[in-house]
């Protein structure tokens, strides 16, 4: 479980623990991730791969059997964090499962 917004009244971080708390009802291990409380760096096509958080980042998604994207929709499009967490973690989506959940309409 992935919760991208950097927006410390994110509607999509409630959606994120709501679905977390789901899952975990029907006793499945969850891992949260918050983008906002973490140092994630921008995808350069460089140095940033080379970062602690990117290599934590990238064993995440290795080691996890799904994933749960929650996004904020922003003009139409995922937010930049979610689109610079992709690029960062390239081919380690290969074959995952993957969702969305998205919250749009904040203001």
């Amino acid at each position: 479980m992935i919760s991208c917004s950097l927006n410390p009244d994110s509607r999509s971080k409630i959606l994120a623990e709501s679905v977390r708390d789901n899952i975990k009802n029907v006793s499945a291990d969850v891992s949260f991730l918050d983008l906002a409380e973490l140092e994630v760096p921008f995808c350069d096509g460089a140095e940033a791969y080379s970062k602690p958080i990117t290599e934590k980042l990238i064993e995440s998604i290795k080691k996890a059997d799904g994933i749960v994207l929650c996004v904020p929709i922003y003009n139409y499009d995922i937010n930049a964090a979610a689109k610079n967490l992709i690029e960062l973690t390239g081919r380690n989506w290969y074959q995952k499962v993957v969702g969305f959940a998205c919250a749009a309409g904040g203001q």
